[in-house]
């Protein structure tokens, strides 16, 4: 439920009820069972949605926010123990997310340094894949904004210099998407901190330099496939 709230937009009256349900399935799921994750994960969501929430009236109530952030790291960080898969990122990403969201709110230095090790971990590592080494670079960048400009500006050119790296003919037209948006926001992002950290205009420019190459090849990918359909079925290829 949270996760279809999440995705489609949400309400205070959704969380809430999400919060409700999410409780009391996990009241009634055993400690070891394999779906107990699943579900943490959910109520972990669902708190880190009502941390974020943004009110109509623009008053948040601290105690709260700070409430919901405790109760999202405090499931998140189970989830992360009970997992006993070797590639369980869902877990530590959202365990890292909670960390960076409560660090923001209290500032607590511990918060965000076990934020940023799982997500430099993450960049480092292997074994994940480009598209959750993009996702770790961008929260490490705004996790460390704006207390360390230098660093988050690292982070965002990291993010930026990746999204090449996701581009191939196997992906979808929602994944094109995906690409094209955080192209357009994570290039302004490092372009911007760039001039701010270090004052060179060539390295913001050559940022927006990949986020063009990224458009470009978008492009292509979909003309190739506009090409393709016209060879195989020219009517339809008309129709779209």
């Amino acid at each position: 439920m949270a996760g279809r709230i999440e995705e489609s937009g949400y309400h205070i009256e959704d969380l809430k009820g999400a919060e409700k349900l999410c409780k009391e399935i996990l009241e009634l799921c055993p400690q070891r069972s394999s779906s107990r994750v699943e579900f943490l994960l959910s109520t972990c969501t669902t708190f880190r949605l009502l941390a974020t929430f943004d009110h109509p009236t623009n008053v948040k109530d601290p105690h709260a926010t700070e409430y919901y952030l405790d109760e999202a790291v405090r499931y998140s960080k189970e989830a992360v123990q009970l997992s006993s898969a070797t590639d369980n990122w869902d877990e530590w990403f959202e365990y890292a997310m909670c960390l960076a969201l409560r660090f923001k709110q209290s500032k607590k230095l511990s918060d965000r340094q076990t934020a940023l090790d799982i997500y430099k971990e993450t960049l480092n590592s292997k074994e994940y894949g480009v598209h959750m080494q993009i996702l770790a670079a961008n929260w490490a960048a705004r996790t460390l904004f704006p207390d360390d400009v230098k660093t988050a500006s690292c982070m965002f050119s990291q993010a930026v210099e990746l999204l090449p790296k996701a581009i191939s003919r196997n992906i979808t037209q929602i994944e094109q998407q995906v690409i094209l948006s955080r192209a357009v926001r994570f290039a302004s992002a490092a372009a911007t901190l760039k001039m701010q950290s270090n004052k060179k205009a060539s390295e913001a420019v050559r940022l927006l330099e990949v986020e063009r190459g990224v458009i470009a090849g978008l492009y292509i990918i979909e003309r190739t496939e506009s090409a393709h359909l016209e060879e195989v079925h020219m009517e339809l290829a008309k129709k779209v």
